[in-house]
């Protein structure tokens, strides 16, 4: 009994993390021919005290864990966000949130600041 109690756990668990990766596009910095919609937002998850050193200019900074209590400030579920991150977790977790609350065209990219410089000086 106890055995199926655990599956059970460990099938939830897997469900809830991977069906998130069926939603998300992750983007690599190496693709640079991907086109996004020219009104896409940029999303930092960083913290505040991250994304004030240094970010990419266009891009807003909801950090992680903020980001349940205050993204109706300046997103909507009709937008399209990129979430940018210096953390693959991080960047999957924002992805998770916005999810669940509706969101559907989300892109993930990770990377430092000056490779998501290069990366959106490159593609405009």
């Amino acid at each position: 009994m106890l055995v199926w109690i655990l599956l059970c756990v460990v099938l939830a668990w897997l469900y809830k993390h991977v069906s998130i990766i069926q939603k998300v596009t992750f983007l690599n910095l190496d693709q640079r021919q991907v086109q996004l919609h020219s009104n896409a937002r940029l999303l930092d998850v960083r913290d505040a005290s991250d994304y004030e050193k240094e970010n990419v200019p266009t891009a807003i900074n909801i950090p992680v864990g903020r980001l349940p209590f205050v993204w109706e400030k300046e997103l909507s579920p009709d937008d399209t966000i990129v979430i940018l991150t210096d953390r693959f977790y991080r960047g999957k977790k924002g992805a998770r949130i916005l999810s669940k609350r509706g969101f559907r065209n989300l892109y993930i990219l990770v990377g430092t600041v000056p490779e998501l410089h290069e990366w959106f000086n490159t593609k405009n």
